[in-house]
């Protein structure tokens, strides 16, 4: 994922949580989407913590309620700081991410504890944001752990209310009603706030996905070295040719394309040199042909073209003398100048054959043809055949 090409404030978001992540997560791009979405919750609790500690000095609490209060505030923020400790120590998302869903759960049951138990304290809404905090920082398995424990702490206090359990209270009514109006804003900010980091990180890692599924089909269908076609994508794609021409009628010339002299060149210079050779004679073909036509790699020194929608042979012609005057430029090969000239035959459909495999070979008859003469370029004739 790579985090300078996202903008606006998201962006500085990302390079916030970044601070907070071991570089040997932010190599994993996985990994580090779910660190975003652990350490984006873990702050966010955080900061929930600094809310709830103003909310507490700035409210008329009996002595022991706020040091009850402040004392939830302190452990929980403590807590939450250890998951991320752990996190940069042990690199383990699932272990910081039940550190911190353990902090919110201690934080909700002694608050409930606090404020009047199993029905009457405002602090019961927010064990919902257990199994909410839980699944995207630890996964499914912690997730329905700490979801079984909620369920079974909210019996636990039910029944210890039926049994005559009495709770702390510790907030006087007005604090009291002060709570019942702030805590669902908080919940609903926390659980706001949680489900827009989880969704733009996703987002994040979802675009980065698609961009690598798109690389890898890339890399499947081209060359490695002259970021062409390869053989398998050309026959592909003329065989999509032939039936989108013979749907419409048209006509298009299949071109072969080989290196006169390529050899004597990998021989006397290295792999390098070819190597460079075959790149520029890529970027040339691209270079020389239109945006609808085809250049691939079909074979180590070996070219092939589709010229779609040929009207007359003038236009194949002025294409090839273009083709091979623009190859036949000099190269740099380490600061001497080699010349690569080439030799083609070409095939027209449907005019030469309607059936791929023999275009091909009709083709590729008239190249070596052309190769008998050189640095230059010949049509399929009936009289050869094939």
């Amino acid at each position: 994922m790579n985090v300078s090409r996202q903008t606006g404030a998201f962006a500085l978001l990302l390079r916030l949580l970044d601070w907070f992540i071991p570089l040997i997560v932010r190599t994993d791009k996985v990994q580090r989407t779910r660190a975003y979405i652990l350490v984006g919750i873990v702050l966010l609790n955080l900061g929930v913590c600094a809310l709830m500690a103003v909310m507490l000095l700035t409210t008329s609490l009996s002595p022991l309620g706020m040091r009850a209060g402040i004392g939830v505030v302190v452990v929980s923020a403590t807590i939450y700081l250890i998951a991320l400790g752990v996190f940069n120590r042990r690199h383990s998302l699932v272990e910081a991410g039940n550190i911190a869903v353990f902090a919110i759960y201690i934080a909700v049951l002694v608050g409930i504890l606090i404020t009047g138990g199993y029905g009457h304290s405002p602090f019961m809404a927010l064990w919902i944001v257990v199994p909410v905090f839980v699944f995207p920082m630890a996964g499914a398995r912690s997730g329905i752990v700490w979801t079984v424990i909620v369920f079974l702490t909210i019996n636990c206090l039910m029944l210890a209310k039926k049994w005559g359990f009495t709770a702390w209270q510790l907030s006087d009514s007005a604090t009291l009603q002060l709570l019942e109006n702030a805590l669902p804003i908080v919940l609903c900010f926390m659980v706001v706030s949680a489900l827009v980091i989880y969704e733009r990180v996703n987002l994040t890692l979802y675009r980065w996905l698609e961009e690598e599924r798109i690389r890898f089909a890339f890399k499947a269908s081209h060359d490695s070295l002259t970021d062409l076609p390869n053989r398998e994508e050309f026959y592909t794609r003329l065989d999509t040719a032939l039936r989108e021409a013979a749907q419409k009628k048209a006509q298009f010339a299949l071109v072969y394309v080989d290196l006169d002299n390529f050899k004597p060149i990998n021989d006397q210079f290295g792999h390098f040199a070819g190597d460079k050779v075959l790149k520029v004679t890529a970027q040339r073909l691209r270079e020389v042909l239109r945006n609808t036509d085809l250049a691939s790699r079909i074979g180590g020194d070996e070219f092939a073209l589709i010229l779609h929608g040929i009207q007359k042979r003038s236009d194949i012609d002025l294409a090839m003398n273009k083709m091979l005057y623009t190859l036949a430029i000099p190269i740099d090969v380490g600061g001497q100048d080699v010349v690569v000239n080439a030799s083609a035959g070409v095939a027209i459909f449907p005019q030469d054959s309607r059936d791929m495999t023999a275009l091909c070979r009709l083709a590729d008859g008239a190249m070596y043809l052309a190769k008998e003469k050189r640095n230059t370029f010949c049509y399929h004739s009936p009289l050869q055949g094939g």
